[in-house]
């Protein structure tokens, strides 16, 4: 396999039965970091920069350029569980936020996989503890969503991506300025304090420049055509609006842009 110095990766046996069928008999795992130190408001660390689809695609696409296998890319939309197979191989662990941990880049990875159509030698690293069981991400969740279990419903990162909303959970969107995503939890975990600056040139900084104020003058074909490098464009402008609505963010402070993310 090539050298990469942009994402770590593991190798297996590929064990899915449709994929078998179709000649892909080994499965890359890896996680690509997305951490950088500036800090975002409305929109969390991984809306502020190009979509993490495109760009894993991209990645994996140059790391498999000399090979001259077939191969097969998955990001997000998977069949496998990708957090409890990137640490069963050693990639990281699962933290008490649910989210998966990396010793390096702390729970700012996104997860990906390639199956290919050879028989790859196994890399399969061993497992390592990482989570220290401080329970500080369970703590600064301002919603309670992580108190005794991950509850989804109170999670404001999924609050911010629903259609339609309980009245229980405008309340909870109240708690934040944020508008797209959240990054509390992992911002908390002591393992981020540390964590290294990736090193994939997409994600090295935010580059998102969008107001509160610009959202609720955008209408959706607009939006839609001027945010589509970026992972949230796909629910349309409307949804944003509503969730600048339902945080009481002051539009009219913002009628000048003052830099990305504003």
């Amino acid at each position: 396999m090539p050298e990469n110095s942009n994402f770590k990766f593991a190798i297996i046996k590929n064990r899915n039965g449709k994929l078998l069928a179709q000649g892909y008999k080994s499965l890359i795992v890896a996680v690509f970091p997305y951490f950088y130190p500036e800090k975002t408001e409305l929109f969390s660390k991984y809306a502020s920069i190009y979509d993490y689809h495109t760009v894993i695609k991209e990645e994996f696409e140059e790391f498999l350029s000399s090979l001259s296998y077939e191969y097969k890319i998955f990001a997000d939309i998977s069949p496998f569980n990708e957090k409890k197979l990137a640490e069963d191989l050693g990639l990281g662990e699962i933290g008490r936020h649910g989210i998966l941990i990396t010793k390096e880049f702390s729970s700012f990875v996104f997860i990906g996989e390639a199956a290919i159509r050879a028989e790859l030698p196994e890399l399969i690293y061993p497992k390592e503890k990482i989570c220290t069981g401080c329970n500080k991400c369970i703590k600064a969740c301002p919603t309670g969503a992580l108190d005794g279990g991950f509850n989804k419903e109170k999670c404001l990162s999924y609050i911010t991506q629903k259609k339609k909303l309980s009245p229980d959970q405008e309340l909870l969107l109240k708690k934040t300025k944020c508008i797209w995503g959240c990054d509390i939890c992992q911002l908390a975990c002591p393992i981020t304090k540390k964590a290294r600056i990736t090193n994939i040139s997409k994600f090295k900084k935010p580059i998102l420049d969008l107001t509160s104020y610009m959202l609720m003058e955008m209408d959706d074909a607009g939006f839609r055509e001027r945010y589509q490098e970026f992972a949230f464009a796909y629910k349309g402008v409307e949804l944003l609006q509503r969730n600048v609505k339902a945080v009481g963010l002051n539009i009219n402070a913002q009628k000048k842009p003052p830099g990305h993310n504003a």
